[in-house]
């Protein structure tokens, strides 16, 4: 395809299926056939491309339906590679990006299967959404340190990969960018990252630990949802927000600790994280700065687990006033609740039974009617303050426990 092309058609070389080399030198090409209809469709070639050393740009959609094979090489001087421009190229293992390179469209890289590693040169800024979606063929992949946007799913369902590498240029995880990739076993979050976008991590089924740095002030809806494996969280001290299900369904998670940073928790956002064994929490319910005039399931204990209007298999019935109720899905692993500040509303553990122990912190003001109603297996219950917070008359139903009190 010579110099002096502008435009290639829609189709124009559709079902070309014995193609063994394009050579593209088309330096003021700006548009090949369209998303509906690329210039290759339905070729199916296993044809060599070769990029000419005088191009700049790749147009959109320009080799949807080429299959390739071996290597791809995208040269000086190119600086821009157009939306799906590469699109389900499976053929291709191994893909070299030359420096010029500032920007990878959207959908670019998507469904190339047989991509096993990919390096992103610090030339690039940015990283379209689904740039590299579905490459599931992908182990390793390393981001240039000029990235400072890496779009949402750019790296979603590639399920092989097991190493990526951040760089402290990027200040956000966005949506779904590394949705499905089950085969990561670690990820460092580097310092210069503050939120973590809806689903950026979920189903990544393989990780094992996880520490998210003092400078994430978000995480996200689902973030980090349907990672069983994880059985260590550590969350940094600038968090202030967790999502609805940020954690739901990471099965393996015996212990989690949120820092008193935080002032809002999403509904469902430990969902059945049946193994969990202790929690410690800033406050109960949704948010540290809960109206005490507001009556409603946000104050309770089981809100961060997720609940039902009736009764499911699993739920315990939580109380939140005299009249109205939830059935939360508390998991019967935990044993041990650390609440570090707030009030204890009305019911706030209403019906925790499988709770042995509770600590009570320093900055806990109040314990409300019901607030340990029928928490019939508690055994120790340590407050921490020299002054007891406030309690009701009917705050506890216990018929034996032992209360540890600061010494003098």
């Amino acid at each position: 395809i010579g110099s002096n092309v502008t435009s290639i058609a829609e189709g124009a070389f559709a079902r070309c299926s014995g193609l063994a080399t394009i050579n593209y030198n088309a330096t003021n090409c700006t548009t090949m056939g369209s998303s509906d209809s690329p210039a290759f469709i339905n070729s199916n070639a296993d044809a060599t491309i070769n990029i000419g050393s005088n191009v700049t740009a790749i147009p959109e959609y320009a080799f949807i339906g080429i299959l390739g094979n071996g290597t791809l090489v995208v040269p000086n001087p190119v600086t821009s590679i157009g939306q799906c421009a590469f699109k389900s190229c499976v053929g291709y293992t191994s893909l070299t990006i030359w420096n010029s390179v500032t920007s990878i469209g959207e959908s670019s890289f998507e469904n190339c299967s047989g991509l096993t590693s990919v390096t992103i040169p610090s030339s690039v800024t940015s990283v379209g959404n689904r740039a590299f979606y579905n490459c599931s063929g992908l182990t390793s992949v390393t981001i240039g340190r000029g990235v400072t946007n890496i779009g949402e799913s750019s790296f979603e369902n590639c399920s092989g990969l097991t190493s990526v590498t951040i760089p402290s240029s990027v200040t956000s995880i966005g949506t779904s960018v590394f949705s499905g990739c089950s085969g990561l076993t670690s990820i460092t979050i580097p310092n210069s990252v503050t939120g973590i976008g809806t689903s950026a991590f979920s189903s990544c089924s393989g990780l094992t630990s996880l520490t998210i740095p003092n400078s994430v002030t978000s995480i996200g809806a689902s973030a980090f949802s349907g990672c069983r494996g994880l059985t260590s969280v550590t969350i940094g001290n600038s968090v202030t927000s967790i999502g609805n299900g940020a954690f739901g369904n990471c099965s393996g998670l015996t212990s989690i600790t949120i820092p008193n940073s935080v002032t809002s928790i999403g509904r469902s956002a430990f969902y059945n994280c049946s193994s969990l064994i202790d929690i410690t929490i800033p406050f109960v319910g949704s948010r540290a700065d809960l109206p005490s005039t507001t009556i409603s399931e946000s104050s309770v204990f089981g809100y961060i687990f997720g609940y039902s209007t009736y009764s499911q298999t699993g739920t315990i019935q939580q109380y939140y006033s005299s009249s109205s109720k939830i059935y939360a899905y508390i998991p019967s692993s935990l044993r041990s609740v650390t609440v570090t500040g707030g009030r204890l509303r009305y019911g706030a553990f209403y019906n925790c039974s499988m709770l042995t122990s509770v600590t009570i912190g320093e900055d806990v003001t109040d314990i409300e009617n019901y607030a340990f109603y029928n928490c019939s297996g508690l055994t120790d219950i340590y407050v921490n303050r020299t002054t007891p917070p406030t309690a009701l008359s009917a705050s506890f139903n216990i018929r034996t426990a032992t209360v540890w009190v600061p010494c003098g």
